[in-house]
Protein backbone atom coordinates (compact mmCIF):
# COMPACT_ATOMS: atom_id res chain seq x y z
CA UNK A 1 0.00 0.00 0.00
CA UNK A 2 1.17 3.18 -0.46
CA UNK A 3 0.04 6.55 0.21
CA UNK A 4 0.58 9.31 -2.35
CA UNK A 5 0.25 13.46 -1.35
CA UNK A 6 -0.32 15.70 -4.28
CA UNK A 7 -1.18 19.23 -4.21
CA UNK A 8 -4.97 18.60 -3.23
CA UNK A 9 -3.70 16.54 -0.42
CA UNK A 10 -0.98 18.80 0.97
CA UNK A 11 -4.17 21.58 0.65
CA UNK A 12 -6.38 19.67 3.14
CA UNK A 13 -3.03 19.57 5.19
CA UNK A 14 -2.17 23.22 5.39
CA UNK A 15 -6.14 23.79 5.88
CA UNK A 16 -5.67 21.00 9.07
CA UNK A 17 -2.40 22.77 9.97
CA UNK A 18 -4.54 26.00 10.38
CA UNK A 19 -6.92 24.78 12.76
CA UNK A 20 -4.29 23.53 14.82
CA UNK A 21 -2.35 27.14 14.64
CA UNK A 22 -5.49 29.02 15.68
CA UNK A 23 -5.90 27.03 18.71
CA UNK A 24 -2.07 26.79 19.46
CA UNK A 25 -1.41 30.16 19.11
CA UNK A 26 -4.06 31.44 20.62
CA UNK A 27 -3.16 29.34 24.17
CA UNK A 28 1.25 30.75 23.68
CA UNK A 29 2.42 32.87 26.08
CA UNK A 30 5.51 34.75 25.42
CA UNK A 31 8.49 34.55 27.58
CA UNK A 32 9.20 38.00 29.75
CA UNK A 33 11.17 40.82 27.58
CA UNK A 34 13.86 43.51 28.68
CA UNK A 35 14.02 46.36 25.71
CA UNK A 36 17.39 49.12 26.45
CA UNK A 37 16.50 52.59 25.64
CA UNK A 38 19.74 54.31 25.21
CA UNK A 39 19.05 57.83 24.48
CA UNK A 40 16.78 60.39 25.63
CA UNK A 41 14.63 61.13 29.27
CA UNK A 42 13.23 57.84 29.36
CA UNK A 43 16.46 55.80 28.46
CA UNK A 44 17.13 52.67 31.09
CA UNK A 45 15.60 49.00 31.00
CA UNK A 46 11.82 48.55 29.61
CA UNK A 47 11.01 45.13 31.02
CA UNK A 48 7.89 43.13 29.33
CA UNK A 49 6.27 40.65 31.43
CA UNK A 50 2.78 38.14 31.72
CA UNK A 51 2.91 38.49 27.43
CA UNK A 52 0.02 36.70 25.79
CA UNK A 53 -2.14 36.14 23.07
CA UNK A 54 -5.40 37.70 23.52
CA UNK A 55 -6.84 37.52 19.55
CA UNK A 56 -5.28 35.18 16.63
CA UNK A 57 -6.29 34.91 13.14
CA UNK A 58 -4.50 32.30 11.24
CA UNK A 59 -2.92 33.16 7.85
CA UNK A 60 -3.11 31.76 4.45
CA UNK A 61 -1.11 28.07 4.72
CA UNK A 62 0.37 26.45 1.74
CA UNK A 63 2.51 23.13 1.88
CA UNK A 64 4.75 21.91 -1.16
CA UNK A 65 7.09 19.18 -1.98
CA UNK A 66 10.58 19.22 -3.15
CA UNK A 67 13.19 16.61 -3.66
CA UNK A 68 14.57 17.36 -0.03
CA UNK A 69 12.21 19.03 1.93
CA UNK A 70 8.73 19.87 2.73
CA UNK A 71 8.00 23.83 2.54
CA UNK A 72 5.57 25.83 4.35
CA UNK A 73 4.62 28.88 3.17
CA UNK A 74 2.32 31.42 5.16
CA UNK A 75 0.97 34.68 4.22
CA UNK A 76 -1.39 37.51 6.29
CA UNK A 77 -3.22 36.70 9.93
CA UNK A 78 -2.89 38.70 12.42
CA UNK A 79 -2.19 38.88 16.19
CA UNK A 80 -3.12 41.06 19.08
CA UNK A 81 -1.03 40.69 22.31
CA UNK A 82 -1.38 42.30 25.81
CA UNK A 83 1.28 42.90 28.28
CA UNK A 84 2.37 44.20 31.23
CA UNK A 85 5.62 46.50 30.98
CA UNK A 86 7.78 48.63 33.25
CA UNK A 87 9.89 51.09 33.22
CA UNK A 88 13.34 51.37 35.30
CA UNK A 89 15.19 54.48 34.36
CA UNK A 90 17.58 56.44 36.34
CA UNK A 91 16.21 59.91 35.26
CA UNK A 92 12.58 59.13 35.77
CA UNK A 93 12.68 57.09 38.84
CA UNK A 94 13.16 61.23 40.52
CA UNK A 95 9.30 61.43 40.02
CA UNK A 96 7.04 59.55 42.13
CA UNK A 97 4.65 58.88 40.23
CA UNK A 98 4.62 54.44 38.74
CA UNK A 99 6.60 53.83 35.73
CA UNK A 100 4.68 50.44 34.89
CA UNK A 101 1.27 49.90 33.31
CA UNK A 102 -0.15 47.56 30.04
CA UNK A 103 0.63 47.20 26.65
CA UNK A 104 -1.52 46.26 23.54
CA UNK A 105 0.46 45.55 20.42
CA UNK A 106 -1.60 44.34 17.07
CA UNK A 107 0.56 42.19 14.38
CA UNK A 108 -0.72 41.94 10.77
CA UNK A 109 0.86 40.82 7.46
CA UNK A 110 2.79 37.76 8.55
CA UNK A 111 4.82 35.87 5.90
CA UNK A 112 7.36 33.19 6.52
CA UNK A 113 8.69 30.41 4.92
CA UNK A 114 9.83 26.96 6.94
CA UNK A 115 11.74 24.50 5.13
CA UNK A 116 11.34 20.81 6.76
CA UNK A 117 13.43 18.07 5.77
CA UNK A 118 13.04 14.29 6.28
CA UNK A 119 15.35 11.64 7.41
CA UNK A 120 14.99 8.71 4.91
CA UNK A 121 16.18 6.29 7.12
CA UNK A 122 14.13 7.45 10.24
CA UNK A 123 11.54 9.46 9.47
CA UNK A 124 12.54 11.86 11.54
CA UNK A 125 11.60 15.71 11.00
CA UNK A 126 13.94 18.55 11.67
CA UNK A 127 14.01 22.45 10.78
CA UNK A 128 16.26 23.45 7.64
CA UNK A 129 15.45 27.11 7.87
CA UNK A 130 12.70 28.99 9.18
CA UNK A 131 12.21 32.89 8.40
CA UNK A 132 9.81 35.23 9.64
CA UNK A 133 8.06 38.93 8.61
CA UNK A 134 5.43 40.72 9.94
CA UNK A 135 4.85 43.57 7.81
CA UNK A 136 2.71 45.73 10.22
CA UNK A 137 3.50 46.48 14.33
CA UNK A 138 1.51 48.66 16.07
CA UNK A 139 1.26 49.23 20.14
CA UNK A 140 -0.34 51.12 22.29
CA UNK A 141 1.25 51.93 26.03
CA UNK A 142 -1.34 52.94 29.12
CA UNK A 143 -0.84 52.92 32.77
CA UNK A 144 0.74 56.37 34.10
CA UNK A 145 2.27 59.31 32.82
CA UNK A 146 5.46 57.12 31.62
CA UNK A 147 3.11 55.88 28.86
CA UNK A 148 2.99 59.13 27.61
CA UNK A 149 6.73 59.07 27.59
CA UNK A 150 7.29 55.94 26.07
CA UNK A 151 5.64 56.78 23.13
CA UNK A 152 8.24 58.64 21.72
CA UNK A 153 10.19 55.91 21.45
CA UNK A 154 7.40 53.77 20.16
CA UNK A 155 8.55 52.73 16.82
CA UNK A 156 12.30 51.94 18.41
CA UNK A 157 9.41 49.86 20.87
CA UNK A 158 7.48 48.85 18.20
CA UNK A 159 10.76 47.10 15.86
CA UNK A 160 12.38 45.53 19.08
CA UNK A 161 8.72 43.75 20.02
CA UNK A 162 8.52 42.73 16.12
CA UNK A 163 12.10 41.18 16.66
CA UNK A 164 11.15 39.08 19.84
CA UNK A 165 8.06 38.24 18.14
CA UNK A 166 9.19 36.87 15.33
CA UNK A 167 12.17 34.99 16.83
CA UNK A 168 9.00 33.36 19.42
CA UNK A 169 6.84 32.46 16.00
CA UNK A 170 9.93 30.27 14.90
CA UNK A 171 10.35 28.73 18.42
CA UNK A 172 6.95 27.71 18.62
CA UNK A 173 7.66 26.28 14.75
CA UNK A 174 10.31 24.15 15.74
CA UNK A 175 9.21 23.18 19.23
CA UNK A 176 5.49 22.92 18.94
CA UNK A 177 3.86 22.11 15.01
CA UNK A 178 7.18 20.19 14.25
CA UNK A 179 6.45 17.49 16.46
CA UNK A 180 2.51 17.78 15.50
CA UNK A 181 2.89 17.68 11.96
CA UNK A 182 5.38 14.16 12.09
CA UNK A 183 3.27 12.44 13.95
CA UNK A 184 -0.10 13.71 11.46
CA UNK A 185 2.60 12.05 8.57
CA UNK A 186 3.87 9.60 9.99
CA UNK A 187 0.77 7.75 12.27
CA UNK A 188 -1.53 8.40 9.24
CA UNK A 189 -1.09 4.41 8.24
CA UNK A 190 -1.86 3.26 11.53
CA UNK A 191 -6.01 4.45 11.25
CA UNK A 192 -5.81 2.34 7.65
CA UNK A 193 -7.04 -0.91 8.31
CA UNK A 194 -9.19 -2.99 5.86
CA UNK A 195 -11.40 -6.13 6.98
CA UNK A 196 -12.01 -8.42 4.58
CA UNK A 197 -13.96 -10.75 6.44
CA UNK A 198 -14.27 -12.42 9.71
CA UNK A 199 -10.88 -14.12 9.32
CA UNK A 200 -8.96 -11.74 7.33
CA UNK A 201 -7.14 -8.20 7.64
CA UNK A 202 -4.99 -5.67 6.60
CA UNK A 203 -3.22 -3.04 8.68
CA UNK A 204 -0.51 -0.82 7.86
CA UNK A 205 2.56 0.76 9.33
CA UNK A 206 4.66 3.19 7.75
CA UNK A 207 8.25 2.05 5.95
CA UNK A 208 9.47 5.49 4.22
CA UNK A 209 9.11 8.60 2.96
CA UNK A 210 9.76 9.19 -0.65
CA UNK A 211 9.36 13.36 -1.92
CA UNK A 212 9.82 14.99 -5.65
CA UNK A 213 8.98 18.24 -6.56
CA UNK A 214 5.13 16.96 -7.54
CA UNK A 215 4.12 14.74 -4.53
CA UNK A 216 5.22 13.05 -1.24
CA UNK A 217 4.83 9.27 -1.20
CA UNK A 218 4.36 7.25 2.19
CA UNK A 219 5.71 3.71 1.28
CA UNK A 220 3.76 0.93 4.12
CA UNK A 221 4.73 -2.09 5.60
CA UNK A 222 1.78 -3.94 5.20
CA UNK A 223 0.38 -6.60 7.51
CA UNK A 224 -1.87 -8.91 5.98
CA UNK A 225 -3.22 -11.31 8.60
CA UNK A 226 -5.56 -14.48 7.30
CA UNK A 227 -6.24 -17.34 9.85
CA UNK A 228 -4.29 -16.39 12.35
CA UNK A 229 -1.03 -16.50 9.97
CA UNK A 230 0.90 -13.24 9.80
CA UNK A 231 2.27 -12.04 6.39
CA UNK A 232 4.64 -8.93 6.37
CA UNK A 233 4.88 -7.67 2.54
CA UNK A 234 6.80 -3.79 1.60
CA UNK A 235 4.84 -1.75 -0.76
CA UNK A 236 6.41 -1.36 -4.49
CA UNK A 237 5.41 2.08 -6.66
CA UNK A 238 3.21 1.13 -8.86
CA UNK A 239 3.60 2.02 -12.61
CA UNK A 240 1.00 4.92 -12.61
CA UNK A 241 -1.40 6.42 -10.54
CA UNK A 242 -4.31 8.04 -11.16
CA UNK A 243 -3.13 12.05 -10.32
CA UNK A 244 -6.51 13.24 -10.02
CA UNK A 245 -5.95 14.87 -6.28
CA UNK A 246 -6.99 11.28 -4.47
CA UNK A 247 -4.78 9.31 -2.40
CA UNK A 248 -4.93 5.44 -3.44
CA UNK A 249 -4.45 2.29 -1.50
CA UNK A 250 -2.27 -0.10 -3.85
CA UNK A 251 -1.30 -3.93 -2.61
CA UNK A 252 0.02 -6.08 -4.82
CA UNK A 253 -1.42 -5.55 -7.73
CA UNK A 254 -4.90 -4.39 -7.41
CA UNK A 255 -6.29 -1.17 -5.86
CA UNK A 256 -8.13 -1.64 -2.42
CA UNK A 257 -10.02 0.79 -1.93
CA UNK A 258 -9.33 4.98 -2.92
CA UNK A 259 -10.16 8.02 -0.23
CA UNK A 260 -10.49 11.51 -0.36
CA UNK A 261 -7.30 12.97 2.14
CA UNK A 262 -9.61 15.90 3.66
CA UNK A 263 -12.61 13.19 4.64
CA UNK A 264 -9.98 11.54 6.90
CA UNK A 265 -9.64 13.57 10.18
Amino acid sequence: MVLRFNDKGLHALADYTRLWMNYTIGEMSIDSYSHKIHKGIAAGDLNLQNISVSRFYPPLIRYRSSEYSLYMTTLGGQVELQAEWELESAFLSLFTFPFRGEVLGRIAGLQSEISVQINPSTNEFSIHHCTARFHDFRIRLSGSMAADILHWFRTILGKAMKRKVEETYCKMISEKLLPWLQYQITKFPGYLEINFGENIKLSQSLHSIAMTNSHIDLRMKNKFVTNGHLIETLSTLPSSIPNNGEIFYKFGKHFLRKIIFGYIF
